[in-house]
């Protein structure tokens, strides 16, 4: 194959997973869009291509491995700086039972800002109506609560 042509290949091969990066945001794609990068500038230098395909596979590896954890650590925000959502932002929120956490069944409803949930409590014990909770998790749709001091 012509140098020239395998240059635009790789170029182009570089385009295509830096867009696809862009639109899937996940810092994996992009690892071998480096990789193809790396490679074009090799082939324009005039490099085989078994050395071609050798930089492209190394670079793309090297970067996943070391580049894409610092990337998913500090561009995707996962850590303490991400927002809550859904369930999640109801963790460590106050509600006050509108329905009594009573024996047998140890079952009752929080309502948090106008909602109302299914709720038990977290040690089991019976809560009365009108007190004040702390959601402590969430069990698939159940809150457990705890009682505010």
């Amino acid at each position: 194959m012509e140098t020239i042509f395998v240059w635009w290949v790789w170029a182009v091969i570089a385009i295509i997973t830096l867009i696809a990066e862009v639109l899937l945001p996940s810092f994996t794609i992009g690892c071998f869009s480096v990789g193809a990068a790396v490679a074009a500038v090799l082939s324009a230098c005039g490099a085989g291509l078994n050395v071609q395909l050798i930089a492209f596979a190394v670079v793309s590896l090297v970067v996943f491995v070391v580049i894409r954890p610092f990337a998913v650590k500090y561009l995707l925000k996962k850590g303490k700086d991400a927002v809550s959502t859904n369930q999640d932002a109801l963790i460590g929120r106050v509600g006050r039972l509108s329905k009594s956490i009573d024996l047998p069944s140890l079952k009752g409803e929080v309502r948090i800002d106008g909602d109302i949930f299914p709720a038990r409590s977290v040690d089991d014990m019976p809560i009365a109506v009108g007190v004040e909770v702390r959601v402590v998790r969430i069990e698939s749709i159940v809150m457990v609560v705890t009682p505010v001091e």
